[in-house]
């Protein structure tokens, strides 16, 4: 069984939501939907009525790793840089004076605009470092947005989306993503009627898949644990372990009822051979979201190294009834039949993943190759399409292209 992480900015869809923003396949570029937003309560939403955090320092053990460099100053990742002040006075529309502020700085966004964003999931950056490189995660272009707005003095509601969590692979982790947005708004002032006329939703995700979906208004304390979190996640699949727990511990510090920080730190525990901590650290986070399956999952895992099998047996019977069919693991069995030479097989498991979530580009792309394999070079080009277009980072988008252009080249 696999580590099984929480992330926001990740994700590996282009249509659909989650640690976040997608866009279409048509590109992946900044989205813009005009709306007065309303932000729900929580409701039903899983994990919304959870017990008091714990004081997460009773969770650190510092001696089990080495002080690496050190985690950014949480005030840094919303700072703006000297090119983003520039930016900002060198555009008539974004002057204090200027009106439709909020529209011109998300016109600036687009691709057609000043900056030409650049999604790119393969790691989560600080605002500056956002629009230095013009590309991000949608939480790195969120933070990126969030900064430039405020020195605009636009008021900034950063939002939770309610959507299925997307899954990747990395290595031994199953990376589960959130979704986040930024609604935007002018500044406090007397009349409040401004406020509502003119708000906007900077988002990935085109307009019409968001009007059914509810958000949940999140402060700035999760939204740092959510980038602290994502960068650990990411030190997690690189084995950089020590890098993975300052980032995970400072996570908590920033904000103690982040869940997905938990299992990061339980997870970071496990790899480094801290059996009881990992344990420790998982099952205070069941205690504060008894319904997450992700963390019941880890704990499975971190309970059967601890070699407490009989909870862990019972804790898997739970997990199966719960989650009869787990993320990816269709796409995981596919796998196996493809190493087998089983491609028809293969194909009929990738198939099934495909149903539960189309827009996955590298079950796409493991497709491709076992519709190659049994001959069908059409189907298989179009799957390679469909992952280029899908691909969560310029990178994986360039190494799809290259096998679809050889793949047409073929006679």
């Amino acid at each position: 069984m696999r580590g099984i992480l929480g992330i926001c900015g990740s994700p590996t869809t282009a249509a659909a939501a989650a640690a976040s923003c997608p866009s279409d396949g048509s590109s992946r570029l900044l989205r813009l939907l005009a709306s007065t937003a309303l932000a729900l309560a929580c409701g039903g939403w899983a994990g919304c009525a959870q017990a008091p955090p714990p004081r997460p320092e009773s969770l650190f053990h510092d001696a089990w790793f080495e002080a690496r460099a050190p985690v950014p100053d949480t005030a840094a990742l919303l700072a703006l840089s000297e090119p983003m002040r520039h930016f900002l006075r060198s555009e008539s529309g974004l002057q204090p004076r200027a009106a439709q502020r909020e529209r011109a700085l998300l016109e600036a966004l687009q691709r057609d605009g000043k900056l030409r964003l650049e999604y790119d999931g393969s790691r989560t950056r600080t605002a500056a470092q956002a629009f230095e490189a013009r590309a991000g995660n949608c939480l790195s272009l969120v933070l990126m947005t969030a900064a430039l707005a405020r020195e605009m003095n636009l008021q900034v509601t950063f939002q939770l989306v309610e959507a299925d969590l997307q899954w990747s692979r990395r290595g031994a982790l199953l990376l589960g993503s959130q979704h986040v947005n930024l609604r935007l708004g002018a500044a406090a002032s007397a009349d409040r009627r401004l406020l509502v006329q003119h708000e906007l939703i900077v988002d990935f995700l085109p307009p019409e898949d968001l009007q059914r979906r509810r958000v949940q208004p999140i402060d700035e304390a999760r939204v740092l644990a959510m980038y602290l979190n994502n960068r650990a996640a990411e030190h997690l699949a690189d084995g950089r372990l020590d890098d993975a727990y300052a980032h995970a511990r400072a996570a908590l510090r920033a904000d103690p009822g982040h869940i997905p920080a938990y299992r990061t730190l339980g997870v970071t525990y496990g790899r480094r051979g801290a059996r009881a901590e990992a344990v420790a650290t998982l099952e205070a986070a069941r205690r504060l979201a008894p319904a997450d399956l992700a963390t019941l999952s880890n704990l499975v895992v971190a309970l059967r190294r601890q070699g407490d099998l009989a909870r862990a047996d019972a804790m898997a019977a739970e997990l199966a009834r719960l989650e009869p069919d787990p993320p990816l693991a269709a796409y995981e069995r596919g796998l196996a039949a493809l190493g087998e030479g089983n491609a028809a097989a293969a194909v009929n498991h990738f198939e099934r993943e495909l149903q539960r979530n189309p827009d996955q580009p590298e079950v796409h792309h493991a497709l491709a190759i076992a519709l190659f394999r049994l001959g069908e070079r059409e189907a298989s080009r179009r799957h390679l399409a469909e992952a280029e277009q899908l691909g969560t980072s310029p990178e994986a988008r360039r190494r799809y292209a290259a096998k679809l252009e050889w793949l047409r080249q073929l006679p």
